[in-house]
């Protein structure tokens, strides 16, 4: 027994003798034995395996919506390092150890779960981080939605969800029709076209499919401080975040006075499936509350536009449904910050059940008659 004990003593002097002198190699360049990347990759893949087993059941990753959120954000925040369709893999993230995996041809080694789950809290001593923001398993849903595309998608394919609609070139015609020499205006048109056009569509126009907010003709003040919520982490959104603390402030008051100084344009989305009982339900929430409930009307606050109410709060009509009635779910939940406002729509939104949750958001999404 006490020779066991030597050995230990002498076998962890001479391995910390061996960590204090520095010989043990970090570099990338070295990269790792075979064997241990079959450990490392076993290791991981059991760990993974592992912890999906308790990730919630997943949502319809094919609907169209959450696969054009998970590519508005693979573009910006995924393909630096995993690449995308067309282009052969970055060359700078290959010299990593361990490399990024290409995605395309990897994707479908994972279930949903288990995607899910890196995708949400990284992985340790890799490049992958964890999701910014920790309560937005819907977004995180978005990026498996569309990595798990990947496989089978082409390189036009990537281009028609990542680059608006209409592909690349829609933000390029943007980008070239302002011009080098037009000034600070062009500047941010040009900013807007390559930062948020992916998203939000051209112009703030829109998307085909309804996942985001339309921001042309929005309230000024609230696309601003909106833009400061999200960059200052007060408004959760992995998606959003990034974006807006990449931003200066010079940019943010630019960005909120370009988008506010559009035309609005006819709404892009009707209410497909409403019936006339629900859109009459929602008005009826919109023009009066659910008094029983303590919830105002939200046209005390909201106002239709062209009718300022108060610069700070945005402005409903026209928005796309799902957007707002997953706006509404994530307040009512308490996961969804905002602006110095959010906690009084916290207190509304907890007061609709869903029912009331889905009548008022087709309300505000059905075309102004």
């Amino acid at each position: 027994m006490m020779r066991a004990l030597v050995w230990v003593a002498t076998g962890a002097l001479v391995l910390a003798a061996v960590v204090v002198s520095g010989a043990v190699p970090i570099g990338a360049s070295s990269g790792h034995w075979a064997a241990t990347s079959w450990v490392l990759d076993f290791v991981k893949r059991r760990s993974v395996a592992t912890r999906a087993l308790g990730v919630d059941a997943a949502p319809a990753l094919d609907a169209p919506a959450l696969v054009l959120a998970g590519a508005a954000h693979y573009e910006r925040g995924c393909s630096p390092c995993h690449g995308r369709p067309g282009l052969r893999p970055p060359v700078a993230p290959a010299r990593m150890t361990p490399p990024p995996p290409d995605l395309q041809r990897q994707a479908g080694r994972w279930s949903a779960a288990g995607l899910f789950y890196v995708v949400k809290h990284g992985i340790k001593f890799t490049g992958m981080p964890a999701w910014p923001a920790r309560d937005r398993d819907d977004e995180v849903w978005a990026v498996v939605a569309f990595v798990r595309r990947l496989p089978s998608m082409t390189a036009d394919g990537y281009d028609r969800l990542v680059f608006a609609d209409g592909g690349r070139a829609a933000a390029a015609d943007v980008v070239a029709s302002s011009g080098p020499s037009s000034g600070a205006a062009s500047a941010t048109a040009r900013l807007a076209a390559t930062a948020c056009a992916r998203c939000h569509g051209v112009e703030g126009r829109g998307r085909a499919e309804p996942g985001f907010p339309r921001l042309a003709g929005q309230q000024r003040a609230y696309l601003r401080e909106s833009l400061r919520a999200y960059a200052d982490g007060a408004r959760h959104s992995g998606i959003m975040s990034p974006v807006a603390a990449s931003l200066s402030e010079q940019q943010t008051d630019d960005l909120a006075a370009y988008f506010a100084g559009l035309p609005p344009v006819p709404s892009l989305h009707s209410s497909p499936g409403s019936s006339a009982a629900e859109l009459r339900q929602g008005a009826d929430i919109a023009a009066r509350g659910v008094p029983d409930e303590g919830v105002p009307a939200c046209l005390q606050c909201h106002a239709p536009r062209g009718d300022d109410r108060h610069p700070g709060y945005p402005i409903l009509a026209g928005q796309p449904r799902h957007y707002l009635e997953r706006q509404l779910q994530l307040l009512s939940e308490g996961r969804r910050g905002g602006t110095s406002y959010a906690h009084i729509m916290r207190q509304v939104a907890s007061g609709l059940s869903a029912t009331q949750r889905s009548a008022v958001s087709a309300h505000f999404a059905a075309p102004v008659r």
